[in-house]
């Protein structure tokens, strides 16, 4: 099962592009041993369809150093001619994150495999990971969690923009997820995504709006009139499996339910 964004899976198919059809093959041959590819065409489909993800795909031998750095190159990234094979691999799992920014018209079609599965009312097939009959966020019930209160098991996120299906099952326990927050009296909505366990994000999130941290969105939104912290919920989103993707699957997410200052609580891309 491939885990590539839109991003990541046209910028592939760009750099392989640039491979000659001989290297092409072999590669065929290498990720995908029992499917037959006769056109460039037809091996760059096969490739991309057999890689686990962007970077495993780039750390291939046939995929040269060269072919990554004409590519960036070309899409005028400043990157210096000397850099080795992995920082130019660096670079361009960085630039496929960059464009979602500035992408606010982003299509539904447009959005990454993992996050099209749980878009409705586009796509209802079920995530190939952490699936359960009871999708939702549920307390970890450990002695000493002060999120486990929080937590909302709703499967279905209604956004300015678009709604979105929950079709996988968290615990303040789960790591390396996107998630969010929602505010229970007027429905605005936080997408943030985090590598530690959601818990502990959560616990971060919570001081803040104990301390009424200056600058801080969330922060400053349940410490506004009539809010409070009861007004707080979180939950999972989407289980990823490294920092490329929950940044991918962060900002489609904050663009497609729309939850950017004023319509949500995300400021920026970036925020805390």
């Amino acid at each position: 099962m491939s885990h590539f964004s839109f991003t990541q899976r046209s910028g592939c198919s760009e750099i392989l592009e640039l491979l000659d059809i001989s290297n092409l093959l072999v590669l065929n041959d290498t990720v995908a041993r029992k499917t037959n590819a006769w056109t460039k065409h037809e091996a760059i489909s096969v490739i991309l369809s057999h890689s686990q993800s962007a970077e495993e795909l780039l750390k291939r031998r046939k995929v040269t150093r060269e072919s990554i750095l004409k590519y960036l190159t070309e899409h005028g990234m400043a990157v210096s001619t000397s850099s080795s094979k992995q920082q130019l691999i660096d670079d361009a799992l960085l630039y496929w994150i960059q464009p979602l920014a500035t992408s606010s018209h982003l299509l539904p079609f447009q959005l990454s495999a993992e996050t099209a599965r749980s878009v409705t009312p586009l796509v209802h097939s079920s995530s190939p990971t952490q699936t359960t009959s009871s999708p939702g966020t549920f307390p970890c019930n450990r002695r000493v969690c002060n999120t486990c209160r929080f937590t909302s098991s709703l499967d279905f996120i209604q956004g300015p923009n678009q709604s979105f299906q929950v079709q996988q099952r968290f615990t303040c326990t789960s790591f390396n997820l996107v998630y969010c927050i929602r505010c229970f009296r007027c429905q605005l909505l936080y997408i943030g995504e985090t590598k530690r366990r959601l818990g502990d994000r959560f616990a971060q999130h919570l001081r803040s709006v104990r301390t009424n941290q200056p600058g801080v969105p969330v922060a400053q939104h349940f410490n506004s009139p009539s809010h409070s912290e009861s007004d707080l919920s979180v939950l999972g989103l989407l289980h990823c499996h490294d920092y490329v993707q929950r940044k991918c699957e962060e900002q489609q997410l904050i663009l497609h339910l729309g939850s950017l200052h004023p319509s949500g609580m995300n400021i920026d891309m970036s925020n805390f």
